[in-house]
């Protein structure tokens, strides 16, 4: 009877040692994985948090959570000041790393959409290079809250029913229903300027050419990269017009 006894109560403490392993060696994992977790939360750059997957299983599996991409999209998306709609619905939809990655390809995108360019207002300035008389009239170089203007999807701008707008592409046409990196501004049916569209570290857009340009975000005069010396349009415009004509935004009419 006792042998029996003995025989059960070593059972019972072999059965108790073989969890005990099983529930320590799962702490330790736990805690392993926490800590991997922790790990990847302070890793900023995306590029090195794919890498991560190479290492092993734990951390292929860790580095996939969409917890873990969901935080470095909320985190980068917040220091921007446009990311298209459709990668916020990806990150709504649990698709953290898909938006994530979706959104940085678009910020290099230059060609701006009809939706785009209709539907955000525009900050405008002239560039130093328009001349004095261009610039004594503008409410950003007298220290004033610049002028802010709305595109219309047929065309015109608001307030300046004369003054057309159209976008361009390389061989000259221009088409209204599409995307571009150019832009064609016409006044009373003639052309007078063409811009081109360049993407800020901000993901915003900004517009301009030798004389002008426009944001889609309040200008700060602090950021080097809205200086007249960083801003050297690729495509040279026609000079400005004369002091004599009357300005229209930043067009000319006589």
């Amino acid at each position: 009877l006792n042998d029996s006894k003995d025989r059960i109560l070593i059972n019972q403490a072999v059965a108790f040692q073989k969890t005990s392993i099983r529930i320590k060696t799962f702490c330790k994992v736990a805690m392993h994985s926490e800590i991997t977790f922790n790990v990847f939360e302070q890793i900023a750059d995306h590029k090195t948090l794919s890498l991560c997957r190479r290492v092993n299983k734990q951390w292929n599996r860790i580095s996939s959570l969409n917890c873990v991409w969901e935080d470095k999209c909320r985190k980068l998306w917040s220091k921007k000041v446009y990311v298209p709609e459709r990668y916020r619905i990806l990150l709504a939809q649990g698709k953290a790393q898909e938006a994530l990655k979706g959104s940085i390809l678009d910020s290099r995108r230059s060609a701006i959409t009809i939706e785009e360019f209709s539907g955000m207002p525009f900050f405008f300035r002239f560039k130093r290079a328009a001349g004095r008389y261009w610039t004594d009239m503008d409410p950003y170089w007298q220290n004033d809250e610049p002028i802010c203007m709305k595109f219309n999807q047929n065309g015109p701008i608001d307030g300046l029913p004369e003054v057309q707008w159209k976008f361009a592409v390389e061989a000259g046409a221009t088409c209204l229903a599409c995307r571009s990196s150019q832009i064609n501004v016409s006044v009373k049916d003639t052309s007078v300027l063409v811009y081109e569209v360049l993407r800020h570290s901000n993901w915003g857009f900004i517009i301009q050419n030798q004389w002008v340009l426009y944001a889609s975000f309040p200008f700060n005069q602090e950021d080097d990269r809205l200086l007249d010396e960083f801003l050297l349009p690729t495509r040279r415009a026609p000079p400005p017009p004369p002091a004599h004509t009357a300005v229209v935004g930043d067009s000319a009419v006589d």
